[in-house]
């Protein structure tokens, strides 16, 4: 059913940039080129819905990301981007209900008084990224539908926080044994809008997000299941973006708009 879903969700991706580009490609060869070229620099903020297998072990996540893209004068967009992600809805049974914790839900430190254990999600993610701005606007052709793909690396794992607690198997290697450091490569498609201002001030943009990862758990043995997870994954992250961006156009591109 999620590949069904991302199959169709690329599929309208590509036909509504050919229906916009199509539509705006005899404008464009009527009337001077007055697209400008530079470098963009977003600053962004998402909001991130697990799917597939990470559903099974994470919730709701958000995530910060900094990219660097050159726009071209055709409104082709090229870059890099790099997010950090950070969640705190745990859902994976065989951590919440390991040996860590006693038959009462409590944990132990070595000096055996409960203490206080905190589980996070965190993770990154960097990815190329290749796309094309199609304006909907004459006034102003370096706004409007943004289409973006792009591959890259993704990892997740348990950030487990013991508040400077001495707990025998949350140290060491037992703590590699029971974090499910999990990584693998990464696609990304994304549609959304993106505005660039005339005059520089106020550049922004909101779009729909997708990646696929294909991971797996990169620690040889599972102590809480007493076991090596060997399986592959699919991770899914399924979300919304937005972007304050700060624009470094060429200077020879600036006369449009003086």
């Amino acid at each position: 059913m999620i590949k069904t879903f991302i199959s169709k969700f690329l599929f309208c991706i590509c036909l509504v940039a050919f229906v916009f580009q199509s539509a705006n490609a005899q404008k464009q060869s009527n009337s001077p080129n007055k697209n400008r070229s530079g470098f963009l620099f977003p600053v962004t903020l998402k909001f991130q819905l697990p799917a597939a297998d990470l559903a099974e072990r994470f919730g709701y996540n958000s995530a910060v990301a900094g990219t660097i893209f050159y726009k071209y004068s055709n409104n082709w967009i090229i870059g890099l981007e790099s997010s950090v992600f950070f969640g705190n809805k745990i859902k994976d049974n065989s951590i919440l209900d390991s040996y860590v914790f006693t038959s009462d839900g409590n944990i132990l430190g070595s000096n055996g008084i409960s203490t206080d254990i905190f589980f996070f999600e965190r993770g990154f993610e960097v990815s190329a990224r290749v796309g094309k701005l199609i304006p909907l606007l004459e006034k102003n052709k370096d706004s409007g539908l943004l289409v973006q793909v792009g591959g890259g690396f993704l990892q997740h794992k348990y950030l487990i926080d013991e508040k400077d607690f001495a707990v025998p198997f949350l140290t060491g290697d037992y703590l590699k044994g029971i974090d499910r450091l999990t990584n693998g490569f990464a696609l990304s498609q994304q549609i959304g809008y993106l505005h660039l201002d005339k005059k520089k001030w106020t550049n922004v943009s909101i779009g729909f997000e997708i990646i696929e990862a294909f991971t797996k758990n990169r620690r040889s043995y599972n102590y809480d299941e007493m076991k090596a997870d060997t399986a592959m994954r699919l991770d899914i992250f399924v979300g919304i973006r937005l972007s304050m961006i700060l624009a470094v156009y060429n200077k020879k591109d600036d006369f449009f708009y003086n």
